[in-house]
């Protein structure tokens, strides 16, 4: 969870690894030999919400500096408490003296905050963890592992993320249902499923990519998926989700619950219809670059030989010749 930057500059060491003259004081309680630790251990908490496991790791600027604030020569090595029972005794004085709470005895603060959060559309996991750690330092809550963190995230963002999944396949029509499960379904003239041809990107344009892909794009519309209501899903929500089925073969989409299986399907097949829209386009406007490109090369081609003959014939010794044979014929 901690990351130590590199390459600091001295006045973002000054910033963030420094004490007031209260904290010094406080440090003065410890013996000489853990005074070091102490103080980087204050700093580190305050800045990144957690006590460092090993201060060495540190840039050596930021031992040096921290050495001269507390008056001491410059060490390359960080005295820690040898005995667990000190070392847990001076983490318990320096989160007091901090007003730091543990994770676990703060989590109904962090799932309030974290169910906000997810009310008002944010239900991606990986996007809230930045705010998550800068919410509980914020509020004096030490940071867990990045591990444990991501796994309350993500078992908030999935329960109501299940939720939408419910409602979304409680509306769905028999019909469209089972329109889902013949996309599904290997079609053995193609050698592939239509959800697989979904996925596909196209390559270099030609008639038949274009009649191909127009093809699949027919095949999207004649499944009439706007007649589902997706309103309740979160546009960033359905982009995600978009990219995650992206990821799935048709039997590992068919292992998934109904509701979380046909709602899946129901957003990639929504914004798949966009994106196989921006492909024809693509495609379409490759196709008519390359024949523009090689009706000019074959235009650039022909001039290039009619101009060769026309230096040919009007060349002087073609000249002095055609003038003898017309003398000679007449």
């Amino acid at each position: 969870m901690i990351k130590l930057q590199a390459n600091l500059s001295e006045d973002e060491i000054i910033r963030d690894w420094s004490l007031s003259l209260e904290d010094r004081l406080f440090v003065r309680n410890f013996s000489n030999q853990y005074r070091l630790w102490v103080y980087l251990q204050i700093c580190a908490l305050r800045l990144f919400g957690q006590l460092l496991g090993n201060p060495n790791t540190l840039d050596a600027r930021i031992i040096g500096y921290a050495c001269k604030s507390l008056g001491l020569s410059i060490i390359g090595t960080v005295n820690t408490p040898s005995r667990d029972a000190t070392r847990t005794e001076h983490k318990k004085l320096i989160f007091e003296y901090l007003s730091f709470q543990q994770f676990d005895k703060s989590k109904p603060i962090f799932h309030n905050w974290l169910k906000d959060k997810v009310n008002s559309g944010r239900m991606i996991g990986e996007q809230l963890v930045p705010e998550a750690e800068a919410f509980l330092i914020n509020h004096k809550i030490a940071l867990p592992t990045l591990y444990y963190l991501k796994r309350e995230i993500n078992s908030i963002c999935s329960q109501h993320q299940e939720i939408l999944f419910n409602t979304v396949y409680k509306q769905l029509a028999p019909a469209l249902i089972e329109l889902i499960d013949s996309i599904l379904e290997y079609n053995s003239s193609d050698n592939c499923s239509w959800f697989q041809k979904f996925k596909e990107y196209p390559g270099s344009a030609s008639i038949s990519l274009l009649q191909d892909y127009l093809k699949r794009y027919k095949k999207l519309i004649e499944i009439r998926i706007s007649e589902a209501d997706l309103s309740k899903i979160p546009q960033a929500l359905a982009k995600h989700l978009y990219q995650t089925c992206r990821y799935y073969d048709a039997w590992k989409i068919k292992r998934f619950k109904p509701s979380k299986r046909y709602t899946l399907i129901v957003v990639f097949l929504y914004e798949s219809q966009k994106v196989m829209m921006d492909y024809l386009i693509q495609l379409h406007d490759q196709y008519i670059s390359n024949m523009c490109r090689a009706c000019k090369n074959a235009h650039l081609k022909a001039l290039k030989l009619y101009k060769r003959k026309n230096e040919k014939v009007s060349s002087p010794r073609n000249m002095f010749q055609f003038l003898v044979s017309d003398k000679s014929c007449s």
